[in-house]
């Protein structure tokens, strides 16, 4: 009968692309049931119902109605093509399952192999419509070696992500069928069902798609094996009930478009996963099994899946979608899966729970080059979720391979407890790309406060961690208690750190009412035989131990190829305060130190190798009462043997501690008594750089006797910090020269009351620094030595160090120091100061003193010329300063005189800062950035020369206020409503008749007419040093008084005026005339009455008297007599000539 069967399957396909129309479109009534005798095609017009038991084989039924198996009905298929005949709508027709009914799809041999004889059931392919089938609660439905095509709402319009083949049955069990042009391939509501060996593709939707829309309260069990579900344009797989037990076992899902196995549930998850292939799924990622609730409870078993290049979210995520509520809790068991990513941002495996998660991957593959994040147990990056992490993580990770992922490979996260056991994994990146932390435990990203648990303990062995790139390795932080055993792993190439247990933000904590943004409070932790390498630090960071060991460990600076130093400490151990043990370490090739112990106490060091690091072992930020013992530090002449700072001095370190064999001169709390000092003495010290400090530390100490050693070659030669009564003497100190904080003797924080006496310093930096309330200290017969470059004494200049005794028997290249403080009534002259730079402060050093003169002083190449400060009433005469950095400086002081000096080619040549009542009187300011600098000071400058500066000529700041009078400038800058006035003098001769006027009135108005000067002129005619301002200077502008108006005038003499443009010193000589008339008398010779004629003379006898304020020669009367007589006459009234007798 195969020649039957293939006429057949000829017949059907000729069906499938025609709709015979002429046999009908819609029901009429019950249509007789087919001949099963008739083997093919026949056709049924109107609705078929199946109440009892019908069996067809070998048919093509062409049904133009609907198809019931009513609940006593069996319909069994075998090798039957049923063409649903929809030509007007999607659900035209159907084709229904009732309670009861059974519905068998077979084909004929039972043979998926032969696909020849498999039952179809369709719509025609020309048309768009597809048909509804559906199975009842307690119906049957059973497809074997089977297709559903064409099933459910095709074109579009309410219910079609739900329509296709309908189950609402627990008794549906699909095998070797294909589904596909379907709306959905199976659509199981409420119900469960068994599928085998199928096919499920090209749906218009999902795959399979499981809802509870019926009974929300019913069990869904989904049983899937060795079925395809590829290309569907939704999720291949999507379950959303509120129970479900789903098995999974040798499936592929593939290529679909929203996702591959998608799971929401109200309550409960129970998923076992086994061999499927999940893969190139978009969108939704691989696996994805979430709650609709916190009530949710998921239970997950994967064993030898392969999840790879699904994209959109990550590949397995376990608890939550985005931004919802997760799950209550999550229990997952994984192994031999192999699970990658491709540009997938959020992570490789992401789980999820409010409560609980319990999570064993053991074996795995994860690998993604793509994927910003990796394995992340209970907490998500806030982009996807922002509620708290999970309050109790237990995890068991062991022998995965964790590779190529480009940020934070595994982070486990909690809000109160992590339980982790981490063993035998690899965790790499190929390329070194890695970032954002490799493995963490108890902390996200910097600032994310529910990220840390309370508590956590964590047993991490056997891993190997390698291709960092700005990150660390291992970390772990907890708020209260962290119990870490870390043991026999390798981590290579680091960058940031290699394993860090108590804190883990980028940045160093700050005190907060944050629990979280505090370090762990007490870590107990073993940390032994691991490995670190890499160029970032440091190597092993711990915070908060107690009770902790760190051994055995080997951490080194990356090598080969790309050889790196570590950036930071190779072993640092952080605000630790109890017992804590450090011990059989090999820490090489750190650029900051070797081991560190910062902010720590109570901590014992002992028996490390420490070879190659900048510094060998560091002490720093308050870190005390620490113990070292047996430790070997090796190191180049430019590396330091030890880091100390002055807050952390109170430490053990004998003599069995050594840097290149020779071990550290470290005193700290040594007290002899007076007449009984503890000596230290005829020590010789060259290794370079024995610390930081210096090669001899004194510390916290009394009545020592520090003589007759050698200290070269170090950072410092000799530091005393807090040392009292002690006797520093006949010490070599040399070769200090580092930097230009080196110094050959280092006093700081209250060093006092000692003698430092007849010591030789040479070639130092600095020879000797007097810092940090160091006081009361008597210097005296010691001899400095040095190169023009360094400095002989370095002193604070905020006023508390300059209480010291340093008088001029101490010599600085046999130049005597010139320091003097508290002296009242000092008188010093012709003194020459030119060693350069014989202290920081300047060569001649005048500090709290009063009533001074200081004469004929010639100073050059200091830091300042004169530095004083704190001085009142002082005077300076015939003063030289040049080349110095500032050749005239002072400050905070009061009637400061300078007279007839001179200053040049300084940077600044005067500087004042809160100097009150300067008075400067012909000085020369010569060169400089600024000739003269006034901060907080007023004062005045008289006939003087200020010139070639090369930035300003004046600088005045922060309300400054001077006067120029007579004085050149070339420019000016003001700031701060500092005032600038400058000021000309007018010098007046006033004469009349060359005679000098006395008490002439002088009265000269500015611009705006008020009254500059007003005053009378000396006896000898002058007035002389009038001050005319010339014009005030503002940081807002300029305000001119010129032009004056001048005006002189004497009560019996004329008036002068003139405008005057006071812009320089001006002299004037003015003229006044005489406004009184001479008294004239006439007195002739002859008698009146005498007669005689117009030929006859008479003879006059005329006086002209000159009665004016100033009197001038008297001329000839004829002018007189020829002009202004009247005429003579005789008695008889006739004229006669007249002369002068």
């Amino acid at each position: 009968m195969k020649l039957h069967k293939f006429v057949t399957a000829l017949i059907a396909l000729a069906m499938l692309l025609s709709p015979l129309l002429i046999f009908g479109t819609s029901s009429a009534g019950i249509a007789p049931p087919p001949d099963d005798l008739i083997n093919g095609v026949q056709y049924i017009d109107g609705d078929w119902v199946i109440s009892g038991y019908e069996n067809y084989s070998n048919e093509i039924i062409y049904l133009t109605g609907n198809l019931t198996v009513t609940g006593t009905g069996m319909l069994a298929f075998e090798n039957v093509t049923l063409l649903m005949n929809n030509t007007n709508s999607d659900g035209e027709h159907f084709i229904l399952v009732q309670d009861g009914g059974t519905f068998y799809v077979n084909d004929t041999d039972g043979n998926p192999a032969t696909t020849y004889d498999r039952s179809v059931i369709t719509n025609s392919e020309l048309e768009p419509y597809g048909y509804d089938f559906q199975t009842n609660a307690t119906g049957t439905l059973e497809v074997r070696n089977s297709v559903i095509r064409r099933c459910g709402i095709l074109t579009g319009g309410a219910g079609k992500e739900k329509s296709g083949l309908i189950s609402h049955s627990d008794s549906t069990f699909i095998e070797n069928t294909e589904l596909y042009f379907n709306a959905n391939g199976l659509v199981s509501d409420s119900a469960g069902f068994k599928m085998l060996n199928c096919s499920i593709h090209d749906n218009l939707f999902y795959g399979i798609r499981v809802l509870n829309s019926t009974s929300p309260a019913n069990q869904v069990s989904l049983i899937l094996s060795n079925t395809t579900i590829n290309s569907n344009q939704d999720s291949g797989i999507y379950v959303e009930s509120d129970f479900i037990d789903m098995s999974l076992d040798n499936n592929t899902v593939e290529n679909n478009g929203a996702g591959g196995v998608i799971v929401t549930s109200h309550r409960n998850v129970n998923g076992t996963f086994r061999d499927n292939d999940i893969v190139n799924n978009s969108n939704e990622g691989g696996i994805g099994i979430w709650g609709s609730s916190d009530l949710c409870e998921i239970r997950v078993d994967l064993t030898g899946n392969n999840l790879s290049h699904n994209t959109g979210l990550a590949p397995l995520r376990l608890g939550f979608r985005h931004n919802e509520i997760p799950v209550h809790s999550v229990w997952v068991n994984a192994s031999n899966n192999d699970i990658w990513g491709v540009g997938s941002y959020d992570g490789l495996v992401l789980i999820l729970a409010v409560d609980s998660i319990t999570a064993n991957f053991t074996d795995n593959n994860f690998i993604s080059p793509y994927t910003q994040n990796g394995f992340h147990l209970g907490q998500i990056s806030k982009e996807f979720n922002v509620n708290p992490s999970t309050r109790v993580v237990r995890a068991e990770i062991h022998n995965n391979n964790i590779s190529n992922l480009a940020s934070g490979a595994v982070r486990v996260c909690a809000v109160k407890d992590i339980f982790c056991n981490m063993t035998g994994n690899h965790v790499y990146h190929p390329d070194g790309a890695m970032t954002c932390g490799a493995v963490t435990f108890g902390w996200f990203k910097s600032g994310l406060d529910y990220s840390t648990p309370e508590n956590a303990t964590i047993n991490f062995k056997n891993n190997i961690i390698e291709g960092l790139q700005d990150t660390g390795g291992l970390g772990m932080k907890a708020i209260y208690n962290l119990n870490a055993d870390v043991e026999n792993n390798t981590i290579l190439d680091t960058h940031g750190m290699g394993i860090k247990l108590g804190w883990m933000d980028d940045s160093e904590y700050t005190q907060t009412t944050k629990l979280w943004s505090r370090p762990t409070r007490n870590v107990q932790a073993k940390v032994c035989n691991n490995t670190v390498s890499g160029r970032g630090g440091p190597g092993i960071w711990l915070y908060s131990l107690s009770g902790s060991r760190v051994y055995d460990n080997t951490i080194s600076a990356r090598t080969g190829l790309l050889t790196r130093k570590l950036v930071g400490a190779g072993i640092r151990i952080q605000d630790t305060n109890g017992a804590a043990e450090i011990f059989n370490n090999s820490v090489s090739g750190c650029e900051a130190f070797g081991i560190q112990l910062y902010h720590s106490a109570g901590v014992s060091v002992h028996d490390n190798l420490m070879s190659a690091n900048t510094y060998g072992m560091a002490l720093n930020s308050f870190s005390k009462h620490n113990v070292l013992f047996n430790n070997i530090i090796l190191k180049s002449a430019s590396q330091y043997g030890y880091y100390l700072t002055s807050d952390s001095l109170d430490h053990a370190i004998p003599d069995n501690n050594t840097v290149n064999g020779e071990w550290l001169r470290y005193f700290y709390d040594t007290h002899g008594s007076p007449g009984t000092p503890v000596l230290i003495e005829n020590h010789i010290i060259q290794e370079p750089l024995m610390s930081n400090l210096g090669q001899i530390i004194l510390a916290n100490s009394s009545y020592v006797s520090l003589q007759n050693n050698v200290a070269a070659q170090g950072m410092n030669g000799i530091y005393l910090y807090n040392v009292d009564h002690s006797m520093i003497a006949r010490n070599d100190i040399q070769d200090n020269t580092l930097l230009a904080t080196s110094h050959g003797l280092h006093l700081e924080s209250n060093t006092s009351d000692n003698i430092i006496e007849s010591n030789n310093f040479e070639n130092n930096f600095n020879g000797i620094a007097i810092l940090s309330n160091s006081v009361r200290n008597r210097f005296w017969y010691n001899q400095l030595n040095k190169s023009d470059t360094q400095i002989g004494l370095l002193m604070g200049t905020d006023g508390t160090v300059w209480n010291n005794d340093i008088p001029p028997n101490n010599t600085v290249c046999g130049t005597p120091v010139r320091y003097y403080f508290m002296e009242d009534g000092l008188n010093l002259a012709d003194i020459t100061v030119a060693t350069p730079l014989m202290s920081n402060l300047g060569q001649f050093i005048v500090l709290d003193s009063s009533n001074l003169s200081f004469s004929n002083i010639t100073l050059s190449k200091g830091y300042s010329g004169f530095y004083l400060a704190n001085l009142q009433n002082a005077t300076f005469r015939r003063l030289n300063a040049s080349a110095n950095n500032n050749n005239f400086y002072c400050r905070n002081s009061g009637n400061i005189s300078i007279f007839d000096s001179k200053a040049e080619a300084g940077n600044i040549n005067l500087e004042l800062d809160n100097v009150q009542n300067l008075h400067a009187d012909n000085v020369t300011q010569l060169g400089g950035t600024y000739s003269v600098r006034l901060t907080s000071s007023n004062g005045t400058i008289l006939n003087s020369t200020l010139s070639n500066a090369t930035l300003y000529t004046l600088n005045l700041a922060t309300g400054s206020q001077l006067e120029l009078v007579n004085t050149t400038f070339h420019n000016a800058t003001l700031n701060s409503d500092s005032v600038l006035n400058v000021s000309w003098y007018l010098d007046l001769a006033v004469e009349c008749n060359l005679q000098p006027v006395e008490s002439a009135n002088v009265t000269v108005t500015n611009a705006s007419g008020f009254i500059a000067f007003d005053g009378l002129t000396a006896p000898d005619g002058t007035i002389r040093n009038i001050r005319l301002k010339e014009y005030e200077m503002t940081p807002n502008g300029t305000a001119f008084q010129t032009p004056y108006n001048l005006s002189v005038s004497q009560e019996t003499l004329g008036d002068y005026t003139q405008s005057l443009n006071m812009s320089r010193t001006t002299h004037l000589d003015v003229t006044l005339g005489d406004l009184t008339a001479p008294e004239i008398t006439v007195e002739p010779t002859i008698t009146p009455g005498i007669l005689g004629t117009s030929t006859d003379t008479a003879w006059l006898n005329v006086t002209i008297e000159d009665t004016g304020v100033c009197p001038g020669p008297i001329a000839d009367a004829e002018w007189f007599l020829s002009t202004t007589m009247p005429q003579i006459v005789n008695g008889t009234g006739f004229p006669m000539l007249a002369s002068d007798g």
